[in-house]
């Protein structure tokens, strides 16, 4: 069970860090794609949430980001209230 943890917490740090320079490269899809992939491993990851919620918030689908940021906001307060609040 530890080995499986290991392989799906390498694998999640993997896509995690490759969405994350496509996010900072504004290379939209790619990002999209991979943080999807992301949130299908860690569906509550706060960070993960956070991004998508960015994401839906930047092509103005605000009910899709709120959705993500009170995700986000729920596991962890400090990184999501300016946004969440935003959208309130």
């Amino acid at each position: 069970m530890k080995t499986l943890l290991l392989i799906l917490s390498t694998q999640f740090l993997y896509y995690f860090y490759a969405a994350e320079t496509a996010f900072i490269e504004e290379d939209w899809p790619t990002a999209y794609k991979l943080f999807r992939f992301c949130h299908s491993l860690e569906p509550d990851d706060p960070t993960v949430n956070l991004y998508m919620g960015i994401y839906h918030d930047g092509f103005d689908q605000r009910d899709q980001a709120l959705q993500y940021y009170q995700k986000a906001w729920e596991r962890e307060p400090e990184i999501a209230w300016k946004n969440y609040s935003l959208l309130q």
